[in-house]
């Protein structure tokens, strides 16, 4: 429900109500133009545009293939499977992916340190981590790394990105979470939803 301003108009006649609610009504649709056009920057769980940049820049300090990662995440709506990860990295199929998200990781922890992100955004199970794991068959080996969708709207935005949708792109289907800890008896989840 929005707010409602109420306003005593007792012993103005008609004519004069019209005009002020013509004025009120003219003035609030000023108010609402202007007000958007200066409102702050998107934040997403205490991620901006600017935050985005830095994080992507410091990313690529730290991991150049993990910052393509991310990228690639963002511009596939959010989601990567395992073996386009891989092919990302230039790796072989037999390779083991331990340790893959440590250095966004460690570019998390520290802007979560100066403020700018929340306490445990660098957790597998948080909104706030763009290159989280997803472990569709249980414990063992991630089978997909995602971010929340509106995150990924966010990078795209933020880094100029263009987007590259999965061919059937859709929700992995499991009765896991990201830690491979059973949920709700197999029933499809969405990575990071609520239920």
């Amino acid at each position: 429900m929005s707010p409602t301003i109420l306003t005593d108009v007792s012993g103005i006649d008609e004519v004069h109500v019209q005009v002020l609610t013509a004025a009120f009504d003219a003035a609030v649709a000023t108010l609402r133009s202007t007000a958007s056009a200066a409102a702050p920057p998107r934040r997403l769980d205490g991620w901006t545009e600017d935050l985005v940049r830095r994080f992507d820049r410091d990313l690529a300090a730290r991991g150049p293939k993990q910052r393509d990662i991310v990228r690639a995440i963002a511009a596939a709506d959010g989601q990567i499977d395992r073996a386009t990860l891989k092919s990302i990295c230039g790796f072989a199929p037999a390779r083991t992916l331990n340790g893959i998200t440590k250095p966004a990781k460690g570019v998390l922890r520290v802007l979560a340190r100066r403020g700018n992100l929340p306490a445990g955004c660098d957790e597998d199970t948080s909104d706030a981590n763009p290159m989280r794991p997803w472990y569709a068959d249980g414990p063992g080996q991630a089978t997909d790394f995602f971010m929340e969708p509106s995150l990924a709207q966010l990078f795209v935005r933020a880094l100029g990105l263009s987007t590259h949708p999965r061919p059937n792109a859709g929700p992995p289907e499991s009765g896991t979470d990201s830690n491979g800890s059973s949920t709700d008896g197999g029933a499809e989840q969405v990575p990071g939803a609520t239920h």
